[in-house]
């Protein structure tokens, strides 16, 4: 069976290395995020925060910031980015190792972003209401919640089905360490009755003489939800008039879904 939501395999799967050497389809959005919100001064808790791609620019700006993550990992190296890329002056973000899930709002924010499709952590309609709910909760009085996801995402699963879910996907060569460089490889399933993707990538660190000196396997679970399915969950968690935008990302069209909290 699939997870309903995040798990110790997706725990796992989120290494602040791997993460910040950008392998596999995943966007950067950091300046996006920040372009958006630069005329608007309010708090922002991010849901997932990582290592702070999104959050340590928004805090950059001089409002106040608080990221959640699972990870305790990715917030050591979000701590650590913080010291050496907050200008000074500026207060960093509150940093709290939980899932978004079961967290208590500490403060309540202007805005709760859940970027970089965060919302396909969670595969059923019961859990993608849940998480909603809870940026709800952290959202002040006619605060504002944005997420985004790929513009493609469904109609992209359906490519993943049966035998052509079998086929290898290149990722590139990055540097590794020592002269030696690292091969990355990426399979998906698409599973129907599930709507579950199974992302499994394959990693083969090769020695400066190209010799391989070592295979892993890291597998990920992700829900491509569709926009009306989205706005859907939004309209039920308390955030009536959401508003759809496309717009271009290094990884192709995505679709931002921007909505105020309701009384």
């Amino acid at each position: 069976m699939h997870p309903d939501t995040v798990t110790n395999a997706t725990l796992a799967f989120y290494d602040p290395d791997f993460y910040e050497w950008n392998i596999g389809e995943g966007p950067r959005l950091g300046g996006f995020y920040a372009a958006r919100l630069a005329g608007s001064p309010g708090s922002v808790v991010e849901f997932g925060c990582g290592t702070g791609d999104i959050l340590i620019p928004l805090v950059s700006q001089g409002r106040r910031g608080w990221g959640l993550d699972f990870s305790s990992a990715m917030l050591e190296r979000c701590q650590q980015k913080c010291l050496s890329m907050l200008p000074p002056g500026i207060s960093p973000p509150e940093l709290i190792c939980q899932n978004a899930l079961e967290s208590t709002p500490t403060h309540p924010c202007d805005y709760v972003i859940l970027a970089n499709d965060l919302a396909g952590h969670f595969h059923s309609r019961s859990a993608l209401l849940g998480i909603l709910r809870k940026a709800y909760a952290w959202n002040s009085e006619g605060g504002h919640i944005l997420l985004d996801f790929p513009g493609d995402g469904p109609d992209k699963a359906l490519e993943y089905r049966g035998a052509s879910g079998a086929l290898l996907h290149d990722c590139g060569r990055f540097p590794y360490s020592e002269g030696r460089s690292i091969h990355v490889w990426h399979q998906s399933r698409f599973c129907p009755d599930t709507r579950i993707i199974t992302a499994r990538y394959r990693y083969e660190i090769l020695s400066a003489g190209e010799s391989v000196e070592k295979i892993f396997y890291r597998s990920f679970y992700h829900r491509p939800w569709s926009v009306d399915e989205v706005v859907l969950a939004l309209i039920a968690a308390g955030y009536p008039d959401p508003e759809v935008e496309p717009f271009g990302s290094d990884c192709g069209t995505r679709i931002l879904i921007g909505a105020r909290r309701g009384q």
